[in-house]
């Protein structure tokens, strides 16, 4: 995933992306770790994810990445 988005910066410059995972927060190790490689990349991106928010599993440390 983050080497996609590094190619999507690098060729078109993007400023936005959208994680479409139903999913995405169900596993939060796993959703700090993409987090966490994304800021690594130092992209300054607005992130949004339209459908995978479940807010039992949402902790404020994720939110804050």
């Amino acid at each position: 995933m983050v080497k996609e988005i590094d190619w999507l910066v690098e060729k078109f410059g993007i400023k936005e992306i959208q994680i479409m995972d139903d999913n995405f927060t169900f596993d939060i190790k796993r959703a700090e770790r993409i987090m966490d490689l994304i800021i690594k990349g130092g992209y300054n991106l607005l992130i949004s994810c339209q459908a995978g928010v479940r807010c039992d599993k949402l902790t404020r440390r994720l939110v804050k990445k």
